[in-house]
């Protein structure tokens, strides 16, 4: 049996260019693999989507609640939350502090700014960033039967 020169080896194996890996179409330089098509297809398989869950009969009814204390921890779904009324509006945000995961149910709300009771960090009610961390938010809508707190979360399959 005699040994082939790596030459000789090669000299019958086609271009790379004539390879279809992973794809019908073929693959070059000048070519991508993945298209916009595919991009928009693989964009409606796994997306972040919301989940609207009723908390709350009206605006007036939770701001009567919450006229003696402006912050109030509420359970919606399965989710421990702060209700929280300032300038007359109000907010939802996790009752989880970011930084090292103490409950912000004893916080303080200050300047637009909740604060928590542990290392006095404080997070915009907005947008939730403040101390370089960010505290989750949610966004509330009103319908005709009531209010919604609104939570992300991440779809496979368009779940």
């Amino acid at each position: 049996m005699s040994k082939k020169s790596s030459a000789e080896r090669t000299k019958n194996v086609p271009p790379a260019t004539t390879y279809k890996p992973y794809s019908s179409r073929s693959y070059n330089d000048n070519e991508n693999l993945v298209t916009s098509d595919d991009n928009d297809y693989i964009s409606s398989m796994f997306s972040m989507k919301i989940k609207w869950v009723w908390f709350a009969s009206s605006k007036i009814d939770l701001k009567e609640q919450l006229k003696t204390q402006s912050i109030k921890p509420k359970k919606i779904g399965s989710r421990l939350v702060l209700m929280v009324h300032h300038d007359d509006e109000l907010f939802l945000v996790k009752d989880k502090c970011p930084h090292q995961g103490a409950s912000l149910t004893n916080a303080t709300c200050e300047d637009g700014m909740i604060v928590c009771p542990w290392h006095r960090y404080g997070f915009d009610l907005k947008t939730g960033r403040g101390a370089g961390l960010c505290l989750d938010t949610y966004p509330i809508e009103e319908r005709d039967d009531g209010l919604y707190a609104g939570f992300e979360y991440f779809s496979w399959f368009g779940e």
